[in-house]
């Protein structure tokens, strides 16, 4: 039994009290679709006044990798398929060292702009970019 119905039954069997006591006349035939009714208005309610909470930040990834990929497409001229491949891959050595939440903490400290020159730099080029090398190659591009 899903929680959903678990909380209905529950309201259903506080409103057959409340009957029962006088408290309360229901003139439905059937007291599951109140207590659905009930139930749903809660979940909404709840969910519109708690809107402020933020996704965690590895669901940022994928858009994070579609910037990357349009940067590296845009700054060397490769297509599209090009590009993904090259940021999939420079972000696939990431993970193997890292947690998804440490590797996106790092691209959005980095930005994409970075993160891009630092992925062609290592996968196209076959570079370490955490050699000094780097940091003369990447200011051709205005980093």
């Amino acid at each position: 039994m899903r929680n959903s119905e678990i909380y209905i039954n529950r309201i259903v069997s506080v409103l057959n009290e409340m009957e029962n006591r006088g408290d309360l006349v229901i003139t439905t035939t059937s007291n599951n679709n109140l207590a659905e009714e009930i139930y749903s208005s809660i979940v909404k309610s709840w969910l519109e006044e708690n809107t402020d909470f933020e996704e965690p930040i590895e669901f940022t990834l994928p858009k994070f990798l579609e910037k990357i990929t349009a940067v590296i497409q845009n700054n060397f001229g490769l297509t599209e398929g090009e590009s993904k491949e090259i940021s999939e891959k420079y972000h696939k050595t990431w993970l193997e060292q890292r947690t998804p939440k440490e590797v996106a903490e790092l691209y959005w400290h980095q930005g994409p702009q970075d993160i891009a020159l630092r992925a062609y730099y290592t996968v196209k080029l076959g570079n370490n970019d955490k050699e000094m090398d780097f940091l003369d190659w990447r200011k051709k591009y205005g980093a």
